[in-house]
Protein backbone atom coordinates (compact mmCIF):
# COMPACT_ATOMS: atom_id res chain seq x y z
CA UNK A 1 0.00 0.00 0.00
CA UNK A 2 1.28 3.69 -0.40
CA UNK A 3 -1.08 6.89 0.78
CA UNK A 4 -0.89 9.93 -2.27
CA UNK A 5 2.50 12.20 -1.35
CA UNK A 6 -0.62 15.09 -1.37
CA UNK A 7 -2.99 13.49 0.96
CA UNK A 8 -5.20 14.73 2.61
CA UNK A 9 -5.99 17.07 -0.47
CA UNK A 10 -5.43 14.27 -2.63
CA UNK A 11 -7.05 11.63 -0.47
CA UNK A 12 -5.99 8.62 -2.08
CA UNK A 13 -5.03 5.15 -0.50
CA UNK A 14 -2.86 2.84 -3.11
CA UNK A 15 -3.12 -0.94 -3.22
CA UNK A 16 -1.36 -4.06 -5.02
CA UNK A 17 -3.34 -6.66 -4.52
CA UNK A 18 -4.46 -10.40 -5.66
CA UNK A 19 -8.00 -10.41 -6.95
CA UNK A 20 -10.54 -12.94 -6.75
CA UNK A 21 -9.35 -13.72 -11.09
CA UNK A 22 -6.23 -14.82 -9.65
CA UNK A 23 -4.55 -11.80 -11.24
CA UNK A 24 -2.54 -8.64 -9.69
CA UNK A 25 -4.08 -5.50 -9.81
CA UNK A 26 -2.88 -1.77 -8.97
CA UNK A 27 -6.00 0.79 -7.85
CA UNK A 28 -6.46 3.69 -5.89
CA UNK A 29 -8.99 3.99 -2.80
CA UNK A 30 -10.90 7.74 -2.42
CA UNK A 31 -10.20 8.17 1.12
CA UNK A 32 -13.48 9.53 3.34
CA UNK A 33 -12.31 10.36 7.15
CA UNK A 34 -11.74 6.39 7.83
CA UNK A 35 -13.37 4.72 5.27
CA UNK A 36 -12.58 3.86 1.51
CA UNK A 37 -15.43 4.90 -1.02
CA UNK A 38 -14.70 5.49 -4.61
CA UNK A 39 -11.99 2.80 -6.21
CA UNK A 40 -10.04 3.26 -9.21
CA UNK A 41 -8.50 0.74 -11.80
CA UNK A 42 -5.26 2.06 -12.94
CA UNK A 43 -2.90 -1.17 -14.29
CA UNK A 44 -3.30 -5.02 -14.15
CA UNK A 45 -0.13 -6.76 -13.57
CA UNK A 46 0.70 -10.32 -13.56
CA UNK A 47 -1.42 -13.37 -13.18
CA UNK A 48 -0.89 -14.93 -9.89
CA UNK A 49 -1.65 -18.53 -11.06
CA UNK A 50 2.09 -19.71 -10.67
CA UNK A 51 2.09 -18.79 -7.16
CA UNK A 52 5.90 -17.40 -7.06
CA UNK A 53 7.12 -13.79 -7.58
CA UNK A 54 4.35 -12.01 -8.95
CA UNK A 55 3.98 -9.49 -6.35
CA UNK A 56 5.48 -6.33 -5.42
CA UNK A 57 6.01 -3.06 -3.74
CA UNK A 58 4.55 0.63 -3.87
CA UNK A 59 6.40 3.91 -3.27
CA UNK A 60 5.83 7.43 -4.54
CA UNK A 61 9.18 9.99 -5.67
CA UNK A 62 9.76 12.66 -4.99
CA UNK A 63 8.95 13.58 -8.18
CA UNK A 64 5.28 12.37 -7.51
CA UNK A 65 5.10 9.16 -9.32
CA UNK A 66 4.26 6.22 -7.92
CA UNK A 67 7.05 3.57 -8.55
CA UNK A 68 6.12 -0.04 -8.83
CA UNK A 69 7.98 -3.42 -8.20
CA UNK A 70 7.13 -6.62 -9.90
CA UNK A 71 8.73 -10.06 -10.16
CA UNK A 72 9.14 -12.07 -12.78
CA UNK A 73 5.94 -14.26 -12.52
CA UNK A 74 9.24 -17.19 -12.04
CA UNK A 75 9.26 -16.67 -15.68
CA UNK A 76 12.64 -14.95 -15.91
CA UNK A 77 12.77 -13.94 -19.74
CA UNK A 78 10.11 -11.30 -18.87
CA UNK A 79 12.90 -9.40 -16.93
CA UNK A 80 14.38 -8.70 -20.17
CA UNK A 81 11.66 -7.52 -22.24
CA UNK A 82 11.86 -3.88 -22.72
CA UNK A 83 8.12 -3.81 -23.34
CA UNK A 84 6.97 -6.25 -21.07
CA UNK A 85 4.97 -6.03 -17.53
CA UNK A 86 7.16 -8.34 -14.98
CA UNK A 87 10.78 -8.56 -13.69
CA UNK A 88 11.42 -4.71 -13.47
CA UNK A 89 10.26 -1.35 -11.74
CA UNK A 90 7.14 0.89 -13.09
CA UNK A 91 7.03 4.73 -13.09
CA UNK A 92 3.38 5.68 -13.21
CA UNK A 93 1.47 9.24 -13.04
CA UNK A 94 -0.77 8.90 -10.17
CA UNK A 95 -3.77 8.63 -11.87
CA UNK A 96 -2.19 5.17 -13.63
CA UNK A 97 -0.89 6.38 -16.85
CA UNK A 98 2.60 6.39 -18.01
CA UNK A 99 4.78 10.10 -17.80
CA UNK A 100 5.69 11.12 -21.01
CA UNK A 101 10.05 11.35 -19.52
CA UNK A 102 9.85 7.61 -18.63
CA UNK A 103 13.37 6.56 -19.85
CA UNK A 104 11.92 3.65 -22.35
CA UNK A 105 10.01 6.26 -23.80
CA UNK A 106 6.51 7.96 -23.27
CA UNK A 107 3.89 4.76 -23.87
CA UNK A 108 6.17 2.35 -21.69
CA UNK A 109 5.61 2.37 -18.13
CA UNK A 110 8.99 0.46 -17.02
CA UNK A 111 11.67 2.58 -15.33
CA UNK A 112 14.68 -0.42 -14.67
CA UNK A 113 14.35 -4.18 -15.50
CA UNK A 114 16.51 -7.21 -14.94
CA UNK A 115 14.46 -7.93 -11.32
CA UNK A 116 13.93 -11.12 -10.25
CA UNK A 117 12.07 -10.86 -7.18
CA UNK A 118 11.35 -7.61 -5.61
CA UNK A 119 10.04 -7.18 -1.78
CA UNK A 120 10.74 -3.27 -0.96
CA UNK A 121 11.39 0.09 -2.78
CA UNK A 122 12.43 3.16 -0.41
CA UNK A 123 13.49 6.71 -1.36
CA UNK A 124 16.26 8.84 0.27
CA UNK A 125 14.52 11.93 1.04
CA UNK A 126 17.47 13.69 1.17
CA UNK A 127 19.03 12.65 -2.30
CA UNK A 128 15.92 11.38 -3.77
CA UNK A 129 18.07 8.10 -4.67
CA UNK A 130 15.85 5.25 -5.16
CA UNK A 131 16.88 1.64 -3.82
CA UNK A 132 15.68 -1.44 -3.96
CA UNK A 133 15.80 -5.16 -2.42
CA UNK A 134 16.22 -8.41 -4.24
CA UNK A 135 16.12 -11.91 -3.55
CA UNK A 136 18.18 -14.23 -5.79
CA UNK A 137 17.25 -18.21 -6.12
CA UNK A 138 19.94 -19.26 -4.07
CA UNK A 139 22.31 -16.47 -2.91
CA UNK A 140 23.55 -13.18 -4.24
CA UNK A 141 20.47 -11.68 -2.37
CA UNK A 142 20.81 -7.96 -3.49
CA UNK A 143 20.71 -4.13 -2.33
CA UNK A 144 20.21 -1.98 -5.26
CA UNK A 145 20.24 2.08 -6.55
CA UNK A 146 17.77 2.18 -9.40
CA UNK A 147 18.93 3.96 -11.84
CA UNK A 148 16.82 5.18 -14.83
CA UNK A 149 16.24 3.06 -17.46
CA UNK A 150 19.32 0.37 -16.01
CA UNK A 151 19.26 -3.32 -16.44
CA UNK A 152 19.87 -5.08 -13.10
CA UNK A 153 21.07 -8.87 -14.95
CA UNK A 154 18.09 -10.89 -14.10
CA UNK A 155 18.52 -13.82 -15.12
CA UNK A 156 21.08 -13.37 -17.17
CA UNK A 157 23.73 -12.76 -14.43
CA UNK A 158 23.27 -12.05 -10.18
CA UNK A 159 25.96 -10.23 -7.74
CA UNK A 160 28.68 -8.26 -8.50
CA UNK A 161 30.83 -8.36 -11.50
CA UNK A 162 28.57 -8.71 -14.44
CA UNK A 163 28.57 -7.29 -17.96
CA UNK A 164 28.89 -3.80 -18.57
CA UNK A 165 25.06 -3.38 -19.51
CA UNK A 166 24.33 -4.67 -15.97
CA UNK A 167 24.27 -2.73 -13.35
CA UNK A 168 26.40 -4.01 -9.80
CA UNK A 169 24.27 -4.19 -6.63
CA UNK A 170 25.76 -1.80 -3.88
CA UNK A 171 25.64 -4.47 -1.28
CA UNK A 172 25.35 -8.48 -1.97
CA UNK A 173 24.64 -11.47 0.12
CA UNK A 174 26.59 -14.56 -1.30
CA UNK A 175 24.31 -16.50 1.12
CA UNK A 176 20.49 -16.63 1.10
CA UNK A 177 19.16 -13.73 3.98
CA UNK A 178 15.53 -13.03 2.11
CA UNK A 179 16.11 -9.09 2.02
CA UNK A 180 12.29 -7.37 2.35
CA UNK A 181 11.04 -3.86 2.84
CA UNK A 182 13.35 -0.74 3.50
CA UNK A 183 13.75 2.55 4.63
CA UNK A 184 15.76 5.17 4.74
CA UNK A 185 16.28 7.37 7.94
CA UNK A 186 19.24 9.84 8.35
CA UNK A 187 21.16 9.04 6.14
CA UNK A 188 21.16 5.22 6.79
CA UNK A 189 19.01 2.87 4.51
CA UNK A 190 17.61 0.15 6.58
CA UNK A 191 16.05 -2.96 5.55
CA UNK A 192 14.82 -6.41 6.84
CA UNK A 193 15.60 -9.96 6.63
CA UNK A 194 13.09 -12.89 5.78
CA UNK A 195 14.68 -15.73 7.00
CA UNK A 196 16.82 -14.39 10.74
CA UNK A 197 14.38 -11.86 11.53
CA UNK A 198 17.29 -9.04 11.38
CA UNK A 199 17.33 -5.38 11.03
CA UNK A 200 19.92 -4.52 8.77
CA UNK A 201 21.53 -1.04 8.35
CA UNK A 202 23.41 0.14 5.77
CA UNK A 203 25.18 4.09 6.16
CA UNK A 204 24.50 5.68 2.75
CA UNK A 205 25.73 5.92 -0.24
CA UNK A 206 27.31 2.68 1.06
CA UNK A 207 28.21 -0.47 0.92
CA UNK A 208 29.33 -1.03 4.38
CA UNK A 209 26.45 -2.94 6.88
CA UNK A 210 25.76 -4.01 10.43
CA UNK A 211 23.04 -5.49 12.00
CA UNK A 212 20.64 -3.30 14.34
CA UNK A 213 18.22 -5.94 16.20
CA UNK A 214 16.38 -9.26 15.68
CA UNK A 215 12.98 -9.40 15.63
CA UNK A 216 11.39 -13.47 15.49
CA UNK A 217 9.67 -14.71 13.07
CA UNK A 218 11.46 -12.66 9.83
CA UNK A 219 10.65 -9.06 8.86
CA UNK A 220 7.81 -8.34 6.02
CA UNK A 221 8.25 -4.94 6.25
CA UNK A 222 9.96 -1.27 7.00
CA UNK A 223 8.27 2.30 6.91
CA UNK A 224 9.13 5.35 7.70
CA UNK A 225 5.58 7.72 9.52
CA UNK A 226 5.83 11.32 8.91
CA UNK A 227 6.61 11.60 12.58
CA UNK A 228 9.87 9.86 12.11
CA UNK A 229 9.18 6.91 13.46
CA UNK A 230 10.30 4.06 12.16
CA UNK A 231 7.72 0.76 11.90
CA UNK A 232 8.67 -2.99 11.60
CA UNK A 233 6.27 -5.66 10.70
CA UNK A 234 6.51 -9.08 11.49
CA UNK A 235 4.10 -11.64 10.26
CA UNK A 236 2.42 -11.19 13.78
CA UNK A 237 3.36 -7.90 15.05
CA UNK A 238 3.49 -4.37 14.28
CA UNK A 239 6.40 -2.54 16.03
CA UNK A 240 7.08 0.93 16.38
CA UNK A 241 10.51 2.60 17.17
CA UNK A 242 10.24 4.81 20.26
CA UNK A 243 14.08 6.74 19.78
CA UNK A 244 17.30 6.05 18.12
CA UNK A 245 17.81 2.41 17.06
CA UNK A 246 20.95 1.39 19.19
CA UNK A 247 23.44 -1.38 18.16
CA UNK A 248 23.68 -4.05 18.98
CA UNK A 249 20.63 -4.16 20.87
CA UNK A 250 19.04 -7.70 22.72
CA UNK A 251 16.20 -9.38 20.46
CA UNK A 252 12.99 -7.84 20.51
CA UNK A 253 10.23 -9.66 22.23
CA UNK A 254 6.76 -10.39 20.49
CA UNK A 255 4.54 -10.73 24.20
CA UNK A 256 2.70 -7.59 24.57
CA UNK A 257 1.87 -6.70 28.08
CA UNK A 258 -1.51 -7.85 29.07
CA UNK A 259 -2.34 -4.94 31.03
CA UNK A 260 -1.73 -2.01 28.36
CA UNK A 261 -1.12 -4.13 25.42
CA UNK A 262 2.96 -2.43 24.92
CA UNK A 263 6.03 -3.12 26.14
CA UNK A 264 9.57 -1.33 25.30
CA UNK A 265 11.87 -3.77 24.17
CA UNK A 266 15.56 -2.25 22.64
CA UNK A 267 14.14 0.72 21.88
CA UNK A 268 10.63 -0.36 20.41
CA UNK A 269 7.29 -0.35 21.13
CA UNK A 270 5.61 -3.95 20.48
CA UNK A 271 2.32 -2.96 19.93
CA UNK A 272 -0.13 -6.65 20.50
CA UNK A 273 -1.77 -7.04 17.19
CA UNK A 274 -1.85 -9.01 14.28
CA UNK A 275 -1.21 -8.02 11.09
CA UNK A 276 -4.33 -8.28 8.81
CA UNK A 277 -4.59 -10.95 5.57
CA UNK A 278 -3.39 -8.10 3.37
CA UNK A 279 0.14 -8.04 4.65
CA UNK A 280 0.14 -11.90 5.24
CA UNK A 281 -1.36 -12.48 1.60
CA UNK A 282 2.22 -10.38 0.40
CA UNK A 283 4.32 -12.16 2.55
CA UNK A 284 3.56 -15.39 0.70
CA UNK A 285 2.77 -13.87 -2.97
CA UNK A 286 6.52 -12.44 -2.94
CA UNK A 287 8.27 -15.99 -1.49
CA UNK A 288 10.91 -17.09 -3.18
Amino acid sequence: MAVDPAFPDEPWVYAYYTGTDAVNHLVRIRAEGDRGSETQKLLDLLPATAGWHNGGDLAFGPDGRLYVSVGDGHDGTRSQDPNGIGGRILRLNPDGSTPADNPLGPDNPTFALGIRNSFGLCFDPESGDLWETENGPSGDDEINLIEPGANYGWPEHLGPGGQPDYVDPVLDFPDTIVPTGCAVSDGVLLFGEGYGGNLHSMPLPGPGEGIVTRFDGGITDVENAPDGSLWVVTPTTLYRSTGALERPSATASPEPEPSSGLVTAGGLLIAGLLVGGLLLMRSRLLRR
